[in-house]
């Protein structure tokens, strides 16, 4: 049996006895007793088999169960909750099948695959034996002991050999590779003494892992599957890191891996005020307590004061849901320190490499303008055909977004991840804020750089999108030259031009989606969040005309609001369009090329009329 425990050091122990002294950790109290006292009264794990990947969630909903039973035993000691803790871990044993799509093949053995509800079973397994070897039976612990081996340490072994090696394993980008690899390598710990190839799971786990945070370093801790991937992805990572330094006595390599620290600030940087403003699925994000815990082992207290406001700044109802156990593992994993203020960072222009991802601020982490720039390459896990789009957020309110898979504008199902995930309405590129020429944008895949900028003394990313913009009719170039520039305005607004150079007459539009009804005048669109307004201002080199409309989601249910820039004919073959979206009212401007020389002017006391040159003699090619 295990010698160490897993997350339960002495320390640990006598801290999570030692009373609750923090709002967070009295609201965590609360929550806990309530989740503890619907699980004891229905001790059966239940799920809805017509649900996408059922049993995943089947698996994640016994985890977050048993956690939960688990806590409330360390803090109370009550033999109930010790009881149904242990019967969950009896029915995970009688499962007949943990995969779903081996379930819907017809086939329950054991070496049918290995996927996410491996994964995350052989996780909750782990914490079981480690935790509760002393309280296990001799019979019921080894019951558990045989499900762990036949149905988590021998099929994990089968799939790491070359010739049946999954596809996550090895793979940088993905989730799957730490959510299967991570829970198997748990298990093998809490199996230290038990299982005489532990050390061979152990070796696969790291080998796997090894790209997975190669990559970190190269993005300087971005994460290309965006801020809900991050988490989940970054939740078993980090566990087993955990997990080895705590069973083995010493901290794991990978701890101190180059792009660790920098990626615990990246879902920060993606999500403004709690807002996401990410790419790809699931742009949603709050912070979870292996946060906590991975800033404390490091010693980042700042950090540890950020993800505290962060969560007080959720409503009661948020700060403690979802499928993982927060509160419980807040309990568990909160140091217990007074919370130290973060700092505040003055005129923001930040990407991060590789993955090309930028955001520009005022400042941060309490952003007046924020804006979040997609860059990089499309050809990632649950990427959408999104490159140069754009999420912009003022005042705390998102007042231009792209759609994405988030409810409740959409939800996963059989076609998500099949053939015709990009026939989607939340996948497609006419869903984002981006150009369109003659009605399509950009392809799939594609790929640009995003290039920091300066222009007129305004920080900024330039996009050349020429490529990513494919090929149109007799399979020629779709444009000779498609460009896109941001500008930062100060805490003021955002400034986006668009260059588009057609080789025959077509249409170009600029389109924007708002979740906030605009009011149309002329060439402004006047957009009222609360109290709170803002002004969108367009102007074009050629005749234009703005229009509105809405989205129509999969989901039954509202769509967003859309601005269309758009020519008047298809006449043109240079359009320069610019967007200024601001805070309060902004007057009508006024866009014009002379001599290949762009001229701006902006009533007010954001920008005089300026002549662009320079940085910009690339975008007017």
């Amino acid at each position: 049996m295990s010698e160490a425990k897993i997350f339960l050091s002495p320390e640990v122990l006598k801290r999570l006895r030692g009373g609750l002294r923090t709002r967070l950790q009295l609201s965590a109290w609360e929550e806990l007793e309530k989740m503890v006292e619907v699980y004891l009264s229905q001790p059966e794990i239940e799920y809805c088999p017509g649900e996408h990947n059922c049993l995943l969630n089947r698996a994640r909903k016994a985890q977050k169960v048993f956690v939960t039973l688990a806590v409330h035993y360390f803090l109370t000691g009550q033999d109930r909750s010790l009881e149904n803790a242990l019967g969950v871990l009896d029915q995970v044993c009688g499962w007949e099948r943990w995969s779903t799509d081996a379930m819907r093949a017809g086939n329950a053995s054991p070496l049918a695959d290995f996927d996410l509800s491996y994964g995350e079973n052989c996780t909750t397994l782990a914490l079981g034996l480690n935790w509760f070897s002393d309280q296990f039976s001799g019979v019921a612990y080894e019951r558990v002991k045989a499900k762990a081996v036949v149905w988590g340490m021998e099929p994990f072994l089968h799939f790491c050999q070359r010739e049946h090696r999954r596809h996550w394993y090895g793979r940088a980008d993905s989730n799957w590779n730490t959510v299967c690899t991570g829970g198997a390598g748990m298990l093998a710990l809490a199996l230290k003494r038990e299982y005489s190839d532990w050390h061979k799971v152990i070796r696969h786990t790291d080998e796997s892992f090894q790209p997975y945070f190669k990559l970190l370093e190269r993005t300087a801790g971005g994460w290309p599957e965006g801020i809900g991937y991050w988490n989940y992805g970054m939740r078993y990572a980090f566990f087993y890191l955990m997990a080895s330094g705590d069973v083995l006595g010493s901290p794991h390599p990978l701890t101190r891996a180059p792009g660790v620290r920098e990626t615990l600030f990246f879902p920060f940087d993606f999500s403004p005020k709690g807002i996401g403003c990410s790419f790809g699925d699931v742009n949603t994000w709050s912070p979870n307590p292996f946060h906590h815990a991975m800033a404390a082992r490091l010693g980042l207290s700042e950090l540890q004061g950020h993800i505290d406001r962060a969560l007080l700044a959720l409503p009661e109802s948020e700060r403690w849901s979802g499928p993982w156990p927060k509160a419980a593992e807040y309990l568990l994993f909160h140091p217990r320190s007074p919370e130290s203020r973060t700092r505040r960072v003055k005129k923001v222009q930040k990407r991060y490499p590789e993955m090309d991802w930028g955001i520009l601020a005022d400042q941060m982490p309490e952003p007046m303008v924020y804006a979040s720039i997609r860059g990089g390459s499309t050809a990632v896990p649950h990427s959408h055909i999104d490159i140069g789009s754009f999420h912009l957020v003022m005042n705390g309110h998102c007042v231009v977004r792209n759609i994405t898979v988030e409810k409740p504008h959409a939800e996963y199902m059989d076609t998500t991840f099949s053939p015709r995930r990009f026939e989607l309405a939340e996948m497609r590129a006419d869903s984002k804020n981006m150009i369109l020429v003659n009605g399509v944008g950009v392809q799939h895949p594609a790929q640009a750089e995003l290039q920091p900028v300066k222009v007129g003394g305004k920080a900024g990313f330039f996009l050349d999108l020429t490529q990513a913009m494919g090929i149109s009719r007799d399979h020629k170039p779709a444009v000779v030259f498609a460009g896109r520039l941001f500008l930062l305005l100060g805490n003021q607004g955002l400034l986006v031009i668009d260059h588009v150079k057609l080789p025959f007459t077509g249409r170009v539009e600029s389109r924007f989606h708002t979740p906030f009804a605009p009011g149309l005048d002329g060439t402004r669109a006047h957009i009222k969040a609360g109290q709170t307004r803002f002004t969108a201002s367009f102007a074009s080199t050629v005749p234009s005309v703005l229009s509105g409309g809405q989205t129509t989601p999969t989901l039954p249910e509202p769509g967003l609001h859309l601005l269309r820039w758009c020519t008047q004919t298809r006449e043109h073959m240079q359009v320069v369009h610019a967007a200024l979206f601001g805070r309060g009212v902004v007057r009508k401007i006024h866009l014009e090329i002379r001599r290949e020389a762009l001229f701006l002017d902006i009533p007010g006391l954001w920008l005089k009329p300026h002549r662009f040159m320079g940085g910009l003699r690339s975008f007017l090619r």
